[in-house]
C-alpha cells in the first residue's frame, strides 16, 4: 500500500495524507481520524520512515497499561524502569484506559519508530493482528497474555497460584468456598479460576457456577458479590477473590452483616497490594513479584530490541502465598 493508495480509499489528496503523518495537527480531526484508521488496519508504515529509520534506534521504549487506578502497576513500572536505564533507555508510558483506539495510537509509535519496542500489560486487539506485530517489531507482553499470540511473554501461573490459595483454605477445613472473579482480564481471570476449580474438585467440593460471582475491580463490586455469595443456602465460609482490591470489598460486606474475616470467615486477595497490608484486618493475598516482572519484562524487550534474543519464550514468574488476619 502507497500513500496514494491511502489517499484514493480516505477521498483526500495526497498532501492530506502527507499532512496527516508528519503535521497531524493541521488535519481536520475527522478526515484525521478516517486516515489514521486506514493506517492502522493496512499496518501501513509510510516510505520515509520505513527505508530510512527502521534499522535507526530512539533508545526509547514504550509501556502500555490499561489503567491508572490499579494499585498493580507502580511496583512492575520502577522495576521496568530501572532495568531500562541501566540500559540507558528512556520509558514512555501509555495508559489506554481498556480503549483498543488509544492501544493502537500507541502501537502506531511502534510501526513509525518513534519507539524501539513496546512491553504491553493488557491488550484487546486481535491475535492475529499481534502476531503481525511481534514478527515485525520487538514486541512483548507482561502479566496479561494474548492466548494463541506468537510472542514472548512474562507473568505467574495464575492457574497454580489460585490453585495454591484455594488449597490453603481447604486444608484449613472450608467446604463451602466461595470465588469473585471478573470478566476484564480474561487471561488471567480463566486461569485462576481453573485454578479454584481444580482444588475443589480434588477435594470432591461443588465446583457449581453459583460460586463464581464476577464483579469490575471497585470496592463496592466486591461488596455487592461477597452479599450475593452470603446468599446462597449453603453459604461460604471462605473467599478467594482475584483482585485485593475485590476482597477488601468482601470484607468489607462481611463486616456489614457482623461477621469478623478471619474468624467468622476467611478471605484470600490478589497481587499483595498496598490496601492489602494495611487494610483493617489486613488481607492475606497472594503475591505477585511485580518489581521482578518489570525488570524482568524490561529486560527480555531490550534484548530483543537488541538481537540477542529472537526466540518467543513463556516466562513464569514465582508466586508466594502470604497469609494475614483475614484468613487466619
Amino acid at each position: 500500500m502507497t500513500i496514494k493508495d491511502i489517499a484514493r480509499q480516505a477521498g483526500v489528496s495526497t498532501a492530506t495524507v502527507s499532512r496527516t503523518i508528519n503535521e497531524p495537527g493541521k488535519v481536520a480531526p475527522e478526515t484525521r481520524q478516517r486516515i489514521t484508521d486506514i493506517i492502522n488496519e493496512n499496518h501501513f508504515v509510510p516510505n520515509s520512515i520505513g527505508k530510512t529509520l527502521r534499522t535507526a534506534r530512539t533508545d526509547q521504549i514504550l509501556a502500555i497499561i490499561p489503567s491508572l487506578s490499579n494499585d498493580f502497576y507502580p511496583s512492575i513500572m520502577k522495576g521496568l524502569l530501572d532495568t531500562a536505564r541501566q540500559a540507558s533507555y528512556n520509558v514512555l508510558f501509555g495508559v489506554t484506559d481498556f480503549s483498543e483506539r488509544e492501544e493502537r495510537r500507541f502501537m502506531n509509535m511502534l510501526t513509525t519508530k518513534q519507539v524501539d519496542g513496546v512491553l504491553s500489560f493488557y491488550s484487546s486487539l486481535p491475535v492475529a493482528e499481534l502476531n503481525h506485530l511481534a514478527a515485525g517489531y520487538p514486541y512483548i507482553q507482561g502479566c496479561e497474555y494474548s492466548e494463541g499470540a506468537d510472542l514472548t511473554y512474562v507473568a505467574i501461573d495464575n492457574e497454580q497460584a489460585a490453585y495454591d490459595a484455594v488449597s490453603y483454605l481447604i486444608n484449613k477445613g472450608h467446604r463451602s468456598i466461595g470465588m469473585i472473579s471478573s470478566n476484564i482480564y480474561t487471561y488471567s481471570e480463566k486461569y485462576r479460576e481453573q485454578g479454584f476449580n481444580r482444588a475443589k474438585e480434588e477435594h470432591n467440593l461443588d465446583t457449581g457456577s453459583r460460586y463464581i460471582m464476577r464483579a469490575n475491580y471497585q470496592y463496592d463490586s466486591g461488596f455487592d458479590a461477597c452479599a450475593h455469595l452470603l446468599a446462597q443456602p449453603d453459604s461460604p465460609t471462605a473467599i478467594f477473590a482475584v483482585s485485593d482490591t475485590l476482597a477488601i470489598g468482601a470484607s468489607k460486606c462481611c463486616v456489614s452483616m457482623g461477621m469478623q474475616p478471619g474468624k467468622d470467615i476467611s478471605i484470600i486477595g490478589f497481587d499483595n497490594t498496598t490496601f492489602s497490608q494495611i487494610y483493617n484486618p489486613s488481607i492475606s493475598t497472594v503475591s505477585q513479584p511485580k518489581y521482578e516482572i518489570g525488570c524482568v519484562a524490561a529486560g527480555a524487550l531490550i534484548d530483543r530490541i537488541s538481537g540477542k534474543d529472537t526466540a518467543n519464550r513463556r516466562i513464569l514468574m514465582r508466586h508466594d502465598l502470604i497469609i494475614r488476619a483475614s484468613s487466619i
